[in-house]
């Protein structure tokens, strides 16, 4: 064995041999001194062979051959000995790895790697001897010590081997170490981990044991992880001495002492690690630091999921749910199913579990009932908040999930869809215990699930809100003519129930931002999309909109109508990049003209032309061009505006609804702010997702800027003639006749869409063109002296917002803006904004608020300036 001159081949019949002589089952009766005895005899020489083999830094490549081969059977002819004495054994080999020499640490890593090969039964968890489990205890903490090694092959190695270890015990060090102020040994620590994640014996247990350290980390970040108070590095010379022996932890018999219980104990030594959770246990936990962390725990687990392979997901989904159900009020759990979403969606199988476990919580869990709200004792408010978390649980895991991933599970066919009655009545439909059902069997009971709870009386809001979201996003190729269906029920009852329709109007608008969220949904649209949306706006959303609130009262109308206005502008919003996009490449424009029709009286026909050219009409352009005319059209009729679509009907120009036309310019203030990247605004009036309403405003991309002014183009024109048109017939006294006073607030509403267009370009006002500028400027000074008070306040908001551009920093002395300026502040017209100034001044506080007499003295001392 130990002789070089030997033949390679030589050595692992020598250590076979000599194993099969020397190294005695422990299954047999020989006396455990005589076996003592035997392991002393030759673990010497063997560990001699290690340390001698790794001493030789250099050698030829025959040499390394043979000292590879000699190293592996050394290995594992020592690793025969370790589970009956751990002490003896490992002693010597961890002795080494604190060897100053890196081949002397691999070696000794090498035989570690076999011992933890040969004795897999003792890393099973349970108690066993004495000796195993103090065995566990050492490797356990040794290996960790290697994260700290400076050779990158010990800590790759050590990394490899935290997956054969206990993962309920190995999995929370790992991750308490990925705050430590080494970065190697941060990084090392998350291979670890994701490899203990992917390749441990417990499988679903190592990810239970990481979802334990990430909830315990959050509810308590300083008793989880002591490295997490301020995440602070250690001194240069606990870092050097760490390196220089960076395994150098004395083995004794009191476990405790050998033991470390915090990565304080390995960073600092034990004469340390008191001394750190004394002088950091009245400190405060840096919220940013634990956040950080807390990201960096979710980034794991999106890369275990990244690797996971789809047939391990119907493996995992059942306790992954079970646990989830136990606990519906931790977000934690929630936040990891958003996380592994995106490869759990790739897994068809894991889908069906998902989808199949879900029902069934979903079908014999309990619900709201009228007693339940109506007792009035402590013990029943607990009961009530309980209800709500569980009903939502299953719920949040389906929303979690990328629509596209349901296709192919939940498969139901128009005709199935609108066969779908009402379902909350009271009946009792029987219970399912298994989910391994029929895809249609699991479809029909999944959509009877979300029908009852959108439209049962008596429901959570937030249950029937996720419900009606789920619904389009489960069944999105074949749900509208259900949504089409319920809408014109509802509207054609008069709505007995406001909630319930509102509902529905927000499912509408559920599918239309589902549309705009798939890929290549809006290029794969078809005719029959566009007729069943078309119909859903001119048989409810429109009616909707032109109910009165004396007839139908309250605020609930109130927040139905805002619903319909984002139904009529997320489809706007949705289709325009489509649209927009081809209107620019096109000779035939998408969008409809705002300007007068320069065609001549009398055309010549062109005799040389045979065959017509054929329009076609691509479905989500011609919806947009549709609805957009429409729009326009409705603002202040009659209009010039020419449309040949018959999508929807025109208004009439003999009784105009101002109400309507009011509507419409909400319409595109809120189709603004979403193409603008702006806040929406009234998230706690209409009841609409985060998706809907919008977050905070956003720095544009340059392409949104590019689609933003191309809209602009659509409609700038068209709503600065109306609110000329309408300041106009106030001067005459016409808005004042009988039947026409509603129609004062619509140059406010139209001065409001004005002002967002101007406050989206602050930031490059260079993109509008001078004489856009000279007409806002215009219909400033027009409506600023208005009867109307919030004409006045319109005005003020949209002249405050142009003079503010003339100081940009992206802004010439020759550009647009600078240019209508000069030329639209005459000394004539400037009087007339003092005028309409003054008179806001001299209205009542009630009125006019501070933020208002604020921008008015702001206007006068740029005025002033200007004089």
């Amino acid at each position: 064995i130990h002789s070089p001159y030997h033949p390679t081949s030589a050595h692992p019949l020598a250590f076979h041999l000599l194993r099969r002589l020397f190294v005695v089952d422990s299954s047999t009766s020989s006396d455990l001194e005589s076996r003592r005895d035997q392991m002393r005899a030759f673990v010497e020489p063997l560990m001699g062979m290690l340390e001698e083999d790794g001493a030789v830094e250099e050698a030829d490549e025959s040499k390394k051959k043979n000292q590879g081969v000699l190293t592996e059977g050394v290995a594992g002819l020592v690793a025969g000995y370790a589970k009956e004495f751990p002490d003896e054994i490992l002693g010597p080999v961890f002795a080494m790895m604190d060897s100053k020499s890196g081949k002397q640490r691999r070696n000794a890593l090498r035989v570690v790697s076999e011992v933890v090969r040969l004795n897999e039964e003792m890393f099973a968890g349970g108690e066993g001897s004495e000796d195993m489990q103090r065995l566990r205890d050492v490797l356990e903490h040794h290996l960790l010590a290697r994260l700290h090694d400076d050779d990158i092959h010990l800590r790759k190695a050590a990394a490899w081997l935290f997956a054969n270890l206990n993962t309920a015990r190995i999995v929370p060090k790992l991750a308490s170490r990925l705050t430590d102020p080494d970065a190697r040994v941060r990084s090392t620590a998350e291979v670890g981990l994701i490899e203990t994640l992917l390749r441990s014996r417990w499988g679903l247990d190592a990810v239970v044991a990481f979802l334990e350290y990430i909830r315990n980390f959050q509810a308590n970040p300083h008793q989880q992880n002591p490295l997490s108070r301020g995440f602070a590095t250690p001194s240069k010379k606990a870092g050097d001495a760490r390196r220089s022996h960076p395994g150098s932890i004395t083995l004794t018999s009191d476990t405790s002492g050998s033991i470390p219980k915090s990565p304080a104990d390995i960073v600092y030594g034990g004469w340390r690690s008191e001394e750190v959770t004394r002088s950091g246990s009245n400190e405060t936990v840096d919220t940013a630091n634990v956040q950080s962390h807390t990201d960096r725990l979710f980034r794991i687990i999106a890369k275990w999921a990244e690797r996971t392979p789809p047939q391990t997901w119907p493996l995992l989904v059942p306790t992954l749910i079970t646990k989830t159900y136990a606990s519906p009020s931790d977000p934690t759990l929630i936040r990891f199913w958003s996380t592994v979403a995106p490869w759990l969606a790739k897994s068809e199988e894991g889908m069906k579990r998902v989808v199949g476990q879900v029902l069934v919580l979903m079908e014999i869990q309990g619900r709201l009932t009228e007693e339940l709200l109506d007792t009035k004792f402590d013990d029943s408010a607990l009961a009530v908040q309980s209800l709500l978390f569980a009903r939502l649980c299953p719920l949040l895991i389906l929303k979690t999930i990328p629509s596209e991933a349901f296709d192919e599970v939940l498969t139901l066919s128009t005709e199935q869809m609108l066969m779908v009655g009402d379902f909350w009545n009271g009946q009792e439909d029987s219970k399912h215990d298994s989910v391994e059902l029929a895809s249609s069997d699991v479809s029909e009971r999944m959509l009877i699930e979300l029908v009852r709870r959108s439209d049962h009386p008596v429901e959570f809001p937030q249950i029937r809100q996720l419900s009606l979201s789920l619904l389009p996003k489960l069944f999105f190729l074949t749900s509208l003519p259900l949504i089409h269906r319920k809408l014109v029920m509802l509207v054609m009852s008069r709505a007995q129930d406001l909630v319930i329709l509102k509902g529905w109007v927000f499912a509408f608008c559920s599918w239309v931002l589902e549309l705009g969220q798939r890929e290549d949904a809006i290029a794969a649209m078809r005719e029959t999309d566009v007729q069943w949306i078309a119909r859903n706006i001119t048989e409810a959303v429109l009616v909707v909109m032109a109910w009165k609130g004396q007839e139908q009262g309250g605020e609930e109308l109130h927040k139905l109508q805002l619903g319909a206005i984002d139904s009529l502008s997320i489809i706007l919003t949705v289709t325009a990049p489509k649209a927009l996009t081809r209107a620019s490449s096109s000779s035939t424009a998408s969008v409809p003209s705002t300007t007068l029709s320069r065609r001549p009286l009398i055309e010549e026909i062109d005799t040389t032309s045979t065959t017509p050219a054929t329009v076609v009409k691509e479905p989500s352009s011609y919806l947009y061009s549709s609805l957009l005319t429409y729009v326009l059209s409705t603002l202040h009729p009659p209009s010039a505006i020419r449309s040949s679509t018959t999508l929807f009907p025109m208004p009439p120009s003999t009784s105009p609804d101002p109400q309507l036309s009011i509507v419409m310019a909400n319409v595109l203030v809120m189709t603004i702010k979403r193409l603008g990247a702006q806040p929406l605004g009234w998230a706690s009036g209409s009841d609409q997702p985060k998706a809907v309403v919008g977050e905070e405003a956003r720095s544009m991309t340059e392409k949104e800027m590019d689609l933003f002014e191309r809209f602009v183009e659509g409609v700038g024109a068209r709503v600065v003639e109306v609110v000329n048109r309408v300041v106009m017939q106030d001067e005459e006294g016409a808005i004042k006749e009988a039947g026409k006073k509603g129609w004062g607030n619509l140059a406010a509403a139209c001065l409001q869409v004005l002002f967002h267009i101007a406050y989206t370009f602050r930031a490059d006002p260079s993109r509008v063109s001078g004489s856009f500028y000279e007409d806002m400027l215009d219909t400033c000074i027009n409506s600023i002296n208005s009867a109307n008070i919030l004409t006045q306040i319109g005005s003020l908001k949209l002249l405050t917002t142009l003079l503010s551009l003339t100081s940009a920093t992206a802004v010439s002395e020759t550009s647009g803006i600078n240019t209508a300026v000069t030329n639209v502040l005459t000394p004539s017209k400037i009087a007339r904004i003092r005028d309409g100034l003054e008179g806001l001044q001299r209205v009542g506080s009630v009125a006019v608020s501070k933020e208002v007499g604020m921008l008015v003295e702001r206007v006068l001392m740029v005025l002033d300036g200007g004089a």
